[in-house]
């Protein structure tokens, strides 16, 4: 698994620091260089970040089973389906 990335995003700076700092506070320094933290949102997401193998949304920690906000930027961005399949 040493191909492994994460790459975490948003569009609230705030979120964005708070990862940051939780990151160097609680994972070595070899794990952290695993992620990369963006602002930005799905749609917008710039090369070489717009090729993924996955998307994990925290949508269903409200309990939403629609599809919710993944659904709806796939939907706004069609091209994103040919990635994720």
């Amino acid at each position: 698994m040493d191909h492994l990335e994460f790459v975490l995003l948003d569009i609230s700076a705030a979120l964005i620091e708070e990862w940051q700092l939780a990151l160097k506070k609680y994972l070595p320094k070899d794990i952290q260089a695993k992620f990369t933290i963006i602002q930005s949102n799905l749609s917008t997401l710039p090369p070489p970040y717009d090729q993924f193998d996955c998307i994990v949304s925290p949508a269903n920690s409200y309990g939403r089973l629609d599809g919710g906000w993944v659904e709806h930027a796939v939907n706004r961005r069609p091209q994103l389906i040919d990635k994720l399949e």
